[in-house]
């Protein structure tokens, strides 16, 4: 295995069109390590809600539950669009996977002591998503302006979740879920512009149609079986939980 090797689009679409790779994209095995830790993850919210079973403690749930989501899905994007069997990418993941073991241990009293190192270990994940983001448009011309644009889309709601950390609850709230919002919705912008909508003026549907000419896809075949897998381990820790 090289340490390190240029990656490749797996698939993009252009022009309308989804160009597609011949080989076939199959789980690795370090996904499957990464949907197991994310299932500890939904075990630890769902644990820790259920002892008091209130609205607040269904608001943590909800709030440790999306930035989770958002960490495994940034995770998985990457994985499915690039190809780069290489040393790198598995360090990559490695980092990603301390992020989330460090996300973890403070999702429990992230309503008393632990806010700051929760916000702290989710920014380490989501940032340094934005960090190889950016990596990839240096060295992938094809798809640059579209990774910078996911970069930015990093870069904007962390600015909201830091100030979120010198906020006292109830203000708090409001920051965390507008940073919510646009952690979960920010890169449909980038959709609408890529896939040319008739909402936009002509001269910024032009602009759109060549700066994302070229935008990285997802490979329906690899999600699905993905898909099948994570829910295959949710269920599986649901029937040892119940034993």
């Amino acid at each position: 295995m090289r340490f390190w090797e240029k990656p490749i689009v797996r698939q993009y679409f252009h022009k309308g069109l989804l160009w597609r790779a011949t080989e076939e994209q199959e789980v690795a095995s370090y996904e499957l390590f990464v949907d197991l830790l994310y299932v500890g993850i939904i075990a630890v919210s769902g644990d820790s809600a259920a002892e008091e079973a209130t609205g607040q403690a269904l608001l943590r749930f909800a709030i440790t539950f999306i930035m989770g989501w958002k960490i495994w899905s940034d995770i998985s994007l990457s994985i499915s669009w690039f190809d780069s069997d290489d040393i790198v990418r598995r360090l990559s993941m490695l980092f990603w996977l301390a992020c989330l073991l460090a996300y973890t241990t403070n999702i429990v009293e992230m309503g008393h002591d632990t806010y700051q190192p929760l916000i702290a270990s989710y920014l380490a994940a989501r940032l340094f998503s934005a960090v190889y983001y950016l990596w990839v448009a240096l060295v992938l011309p094809m798809v640059r302006n579209v990774m910078i644009s996911h970069a930015i889309m990093v870069i904007i709601p962390s600015a909201i979740w830091i100030a979120s950390i010198y906020v006292e609850d109830p203000r708090r709230q409001a920051l965390i879920w507008i940073a919510i919002v646009l952690d979960l919705f920010g890169v449909s912008a980038i959709l609408i512009f890529q896939r040319d909508s008739a909402l936009l003026p002509g001269k910024v549907r032009a602009w759109a149609k060549r700066t994302f000419d070229f935008y990285p896809g997802v490979n329906i075949e690899h999600k699905i079986e993905r898909t099948g897998a994570f829910v295959t381990l949710v269920f599986g820790y649901s029937v040892v939980a119940l034993l």
